[in-house]
């Protein structure tokens, strides 16, 4: 089983804001928030194709993700927006902001589980 290292942030998405608005529990905002975005190099030296299935974990957590290739983020990198499976993700220590860091995470992508 390969295992690999990738920094993660969270942030807001235009998809997300716009499912956001059929509720939470709609099918366009769950399919949106369990979406991870890696660069299209990443995608290819990891043998993956764009919609399988990966599994993310950080110290705090982890969570099962599908892949959608970004137009911007450099290899190493990825990216989920904002919603409960990225929370999973994020640490709760605030450092005294009462926001948790949600840029800069540390995962590992595994490929199978």
């Amino acid at each position: 089983m390969e295992n690999l290292k990738f920094l993660l942030i969270t942030g807001r998405s235009l998809k997300q804001g716009q499912a956001a608005e059929q509720g939470k529990f709609s099918p366009e905002y769950i399919k949106e928030t369990t979406t991870v975005e890696m660069s299209k190099d990443d995608l290819d030296r990891l043998g993956l194709t764009e919609g399988a299935e990966v599994k993310l974990k950080s110290s705090s957590g982890e969570g099962i993700f599908h892949i959608r290739v970004s137009q911007g983020l450099p290899p190493g990198m990825l990216f989920i927006p904002y919603g409960p499976p990225a929370n999973l993700l994020i640490p709760a220590e605030t450092a005294g902001t009462g926001m948790p860091c949600c840029k800069g995470i540390d995962v590992e992508l595994l490929k199978e589980w």
